[in-house]
């Protein structure tokens, strides 16, 4: 947001990424479950913090969400 990047640009393009990386070191056995947990829950973390701020730059489109099913 302070480089004027869009709160849902943010969650989509930065922490999904991050995410994703995450989920390959684990996957090739470099990352073990304690910090893959530690990693989504700052993730949720940070989309709680955006959520707010989508909601008012938002033009009607859906907000994505990380919650599980």
């Amino acid at each position: 947001m302070a480089e004027g990047m869009a709160p849902l640009d943010i969650v989509n393009q930065l922490l999904l990424d991050g995410m994703r990386e995450v989920g390959d070191l684990f996957a090739s056995g470099e990352m073990q479950l304690p910090f893959v947990l530690q990693s989504a829950e700052t993730m949720k973390s940070a989309v709680a913090h955006l959520e707010p701020h989508m909601e008012k730059s938002d033009q009607g489109g859906a907000v994505a969400s990380c919650s599980p099913p």
